[in-house]
């Protein structure tokens, strides 16, 4: 049956699935990604790191958050609009920690209180995006390039950040 569709009616049946079910678009960006030839893709610069694939990845200090999407860079995580729709947007945010009666956002006092709540709300709809949903006591590292967008948007005035802390379940 798909083999009969024209070019076009393929195209529009993609996108219809994909507004249907929007996390299909991370299964064909990994599989476009992963169709890319190796010489095609541009070597780390001197300022990336050499464990980054999608060279959007900046330094990181500790092992547990040198974490890549492993993309190649124009399918990066760090780079599609679900960013900013859903991992970095405000009212997304805030309607998450209302939903989760996050203890985080009611201690807010000032700006580096708020952003360091809407910078765990944002990992944790990262993760959410990228895993789907996870089992009690699984914990994952939200890639390095995602680290640096949600940073960027809501940064540490002191410009200090805990990074991942492992639990005690599996995925760490």
């Amino acid at each position: 049956m798909i083999n009969r569709l024209s070019s076009q009616e393929a195209k529009e049946l993609l996108k219809e699935i994909a507004a249907r079910q929007p996390a299909i678009i991370l299964d064909v960006a990994a599989m476009l990604s992963a169709r890319q030839p190796v010489e095609d893709q541009p070597g780390p610069s001197a300022d990336q790191p050499s464990w980054c694939v999608c060279r959007h990845c900046p330094m990181m200090d500790r092992d547990q958050d040198k974490i890549c999407c492993g993309m190649a860079p124009q399918y990066c995580d760090s780079q599609r609009p679900e960013m900013g729709l859903v991992i970095t947007d405000p009212l997304t945010l805030h309607i998450q920690q209302t939903y989760r009666n996050d203890v985080f956002a009611h201690q807010a006092v000032d700006v580096e209180d708020t952003n360091r709540s809407f910078r765990h709300a944002a990992y944790r709809q990262c993760v959410l995006w990228i895993h789907g949903r996870l089992q009690r006591d699984d914990r994952r590292t939200v890639p390095a390039c995602c680290v640096k967008v949600v940073r960027a948007k809501f940064p540490s005035l002191t410009g200090n950040y805990t990074g991942f802390i492992p639990g005690r379940g599996v995925g760490w």
